[in-house]
């Protein structure tokens, strides 16, 4: 199930390669780096010690032979091409509507970030809402009872 706030982006081959080393990093557990998306241990941008696009951010830059910026919105600067995947790197626009705080609830939950960045590689589409649930739900399908 696509959510209807998901984003349709085209993805070029450098993405595609490091999207899936993201992809295996992430479903293997997101460690070293350690995947985080809420806590604040060094000043940046997106807040994180290291998000999607932070750990693509350090190999982009290793296989270039340059220094990874502090801030990934830098990154993105430096990388045009990258920029279209801002809603995967930064998901606090597209799922305003159904949390107060994407990067808490997503915090450490690799198999979520694992998802989402799985159907942007299968499907072209950025759909943090539409991925929050293994089995398809969105986060927006779930009816309570109205006793």
């Amino acid at each position: 199930m696509t959510h209807e706030s998901a984003v349709q982006v085209e993805l070029l081959p450098e993405h595609r390669k490091y999207l899936e080393l993201a992809y295996q990093w992430l479903k293997a557990g997101g460690e070293e780096p350690n995947f985080n998306l809420s806590d604040w241990r060094v000043e940046a941008d997106c807040g994180t010690v290291c998000c999607i696009g932070g750990f693509i951010d350090q190999l982009v830059c290793k296989e270039e032979g340059t220094k990874p910026p502090l801030f990934p919105r830098k990154f993105l600067d430096q990388h045009k091409d990258w920029e279209r995947l801002n809603d995967l790197f930064f998901p606090l626009q597209e799922v305003e509507e159904v949390t107060d705080n994407i990067y808490e609830d997503v915090a450490g939950d690799t198999k979520w970030a694992a998802r989402c960045v799985r159907k942007v590689l299968d499907e072209g589409v950025i759909d943090w809402v539409g991925t929050r649930f293994e089995d398809g739900r969105a986060w927006c399908s779930i009816e309570y009872d109205e006793d």
